[in-house]
């Protein structure tokens, strides 16, 4: 290197020279470093393969809305349905998860199977997604029937030789007869959301939601009436609140029947529906999922709480776990102790221990 000697401020000694040479080595290795990792977070970010979904396939983010045991001769194999259009499938009851690519992004709130190749989900914006093929693949049904003012199929439910009831909010109650391919409208358009709908034969059938509602069925879902919700067995009795709203129903048989809502309502019946009688419950949580086993009655809700009712005796509502607070939406039951709970946290309790799928 020439330094002038003209100019004495310019001058630099051989020892400046290579400290110089130094810092700027260490400058350009640097940048180099952070370009390299950019270009790496980069890959990760916008990267189709995204590995993490092979490892850990339920994450914390994610929400399940609906769950399904596929028929015999399956058996060891559900399905989940939630958040951004997502299904999971186990083989193995839970053990591991495969994610299942779906043509959506919306939420997905109910899953159901009519054999093991064909299934139904629904969820956000009116979205219906069909599978002839055990899961592998799912197609979009076109031309579903929705509403001008607003759509979300909130539950389903598949019955035998191709047909299913889905019901959802501004009175939605759909019925195809094709296994999903194409829907009709069983019920006129009207500002109410229908949380849960459940079939005991191939003609009675319930449907429950705001307002106290509950609609029954003689007729296959073609006319569906209004029933008189009161508080007590025999007439004159005080109407339960209209605010109440109902979000699940079950049956042991076509007399007994239990519903529940908001706020710990536990509505019951033990004539059809004629008359409905609130239970009382040790809890002000809201009960958003319920079914009906061999021997009791079943339900999960918000706050971690879940409650059982066997015979006469009153509910009983306990949490999963101490530390368990998150809400959960449906359960299964898989044998005489053990359910699979979904919701923003998903796993398996055997009635005494709670265990988290991820």
């Amino acid at each position: 290197m020439i330094v002038s000697e003209k100019n004495p401020t310019s001058k630099m000694t051989r020892l400046e020279i290579c400290w110089e040479v130094f810092l700027f080595a260490v400058l350009f290795l640097s940048l180099a470093f952070i370009g390299l990792k950019t270009e790496a977070i980069s890959e990760t970010i916008f990267s189709n393969d995204d590995v993490s979904l092979a490892t850990e396939p339920i994450r914390a983010r994610d929400r399940i809305y609906g769950v399904a045991l596929v028929p015999l001769p399956v058996g060891d194999t559900f399905f989940m349905a939630g958040s951004r259009g997502k299904i999971w499938k186990t083989a193995n009851l839970g053990q591991s998860f495969e994610v299942l690519e779906t043509p959506t992004s919306k939420h997905l709130q109910d899953i159901a199977f009519w054999d093991e190749k064909r299934a139904v989900a629904v969820g956000d914006e009116g979205v219906a997604l069909i599978t002839d093929d055990g899961g592998t693949s799912w197609n979009i049904v076109k031309d579903i029937p929705k509403s001008d003012v607003d759509n979300k199929l909130i539950k389903v439910t598949a019955l035998d030789e191709g047909r299913a009831f889905a019901v959802g909010v501004m009175g939605a109650i759909l019925y195809t007869e094709d296994y999903g391919k194409t829907w009709v409208k069983k019920k006129e358009e009207e500002d109410i959301s229908y949380n849960d709908v459940l079939f005991l034969d191939e003609n009675e059938g319930w449907v429950v939601g705001e307002f106290a509602t509950i609609l029954k069925t003689e007729d296959g879902g073609d006319t569906w009436i209004k029933q008189d919700v009161e508080e007590g067995e025999d007439r004159g009795k005080q109407l339960v609140e209209t605010d109440i709203n109902i979000f699940a129903i079950a049956a042991k048989n076509d007399n007994f029947l239990l519903a529940a809502g908001t706020e710990g309502t536990i509505l019951t019946t033990k004539n059809g529906g004629k008359f409905w009688q609130r239970k009382t419950i040790d809890t002000s949580q809201h009960l958003l999922a319920l079914l009906h086993d061999d021997s009791k009655y079943v339900g999960v809700g918000n706050n971690g709480i879940v409650f059982t009712k066997k015979g006469d005796a009153d509910c009983s509502a306990n949490r999963l776990a101490e530390n368990e607070l998150a809400w959960h939406t449906d359960l299964i039951k898989l044998d005489e102790n053990q359910y699979i709970i979904v919701g923003q946290t998903s796993g398996i309790w055997n009635g005494r221990d709670w265990k988290h799928f991820n």
